[in-house]
């Protein structure tokens, strides 16, 4: 091989090592949002939970006074 044929190979070889770094890379952003927005449905099913127990009470109350 001549040295130009090195030289576009080294090139080669280092682009892709920057391509699978920024895949990588990439990969951990979504990692991270992945988690957050776990941790946010995790919240909103509390919240959700707390609404339908409160619908629940009111409508025990709601029978029991119409009585």
């Amino acid at each position: 091989m001549t040295p130009s044929q090195y030289l576009i190979l080294f090139f080669l070889a280092l682009a892709g090592i920057v391509f699978v770094i920024s895949a990588l890379y990439q990969l951990y952003k979504l990692d991270k949002q992945i988690k957050e927005l776990e941790k946010e449905n995790e919240s909103l099913r509390c919240i959700w939970r707390r609404v339908e127990e409160n619908k629940e009470v009111r409508m025990f109350f709601w029978t029991f006074s119409s009585n």
